[in-house]
């Protein structure tokens, strides 16, 4: 599970519905079948070299186009086509972040690991890369937790709440069910 951000290229004056209804038909969108046009791969390479040069401990995924197209049964310069986004994650050990920046949308997301003051510190790290997807690559962030486009200069605290409200709740889900494993017979597997 994970706390999602899709962030899309809308006109400047589109309602806040229209933006949701942006957001999450390209998140749900298919992959591309074609070459992405010039404009969207430089926006897609300088928003990358951007948020590299932010945090030098993001790297790419390398994607395996032989592999790929072997699993998926197309060609390998199918392949190419569907998978022209660049993926960036940080250290394996690191707090989870995942950035897709595609040519024109990205996502970000994280995991719901993090609580307290952990909590803000990766949100601020992420936070730092909305505002480099709006400036470098003019994305507009959507959150569909909330529901509505994000205003980055006054929301981050109620995405932090709504995040950290679905840590606990998750803790607690664990617990509980930790806690009925705990008095039920180890014979019984139901």
């Amino acid at each position: 599970m994970s706390y999602d951000l899709y962030l899309v290229h809308v006109p400047p004056d589109i309602s806040a519905e229209a933006v949701g209804e942006i957001a999450l038909a390209v998140a749900e969108g298919e992959l591309p079948s074609e070459p992405l046009d010039s404009i969207s791969a430089d926006t897609r390479d300088r928003v990358v070299a951007a948020l590299r040069a932010s945090n030098p401990n993001l790297h790419p995924f390398v994607f395996d186009f032989a592999d790929i197209a072997k699993l998926q049964e197309i060609s390998e310069s199918e392949a190419r086509l569907r998978f022209q986004h660049v993926e960036l994650n940080g250290p394996d050990d690191g707090n989870g972040i995942q950035i897709t920046v595609y040519g024109t949308w990205a996502s970000v997301t994280v995991p719901y690991w993090h609580q307290g003051p952990r909590a803000e510190i990766v949100w601020d790290e992420i936070w730092g890369y909305l505002r480099i997807l709006s400036s470098v690559g003019g994305f507009q962030a959507y959150d569909p937790q909330l529901d509505r486009p994000l205003d980055l200069a006054i929301d981050r605290s109620e995405v932090i709440l709504g995040y950290e409200q679905t840590v606990e709740a998750t803790l607690r889900m664990v617990q509980s069910r930790s806690s009925q494993d705990a008095r039920r017979p180890w014979w019984k597997f139901w």
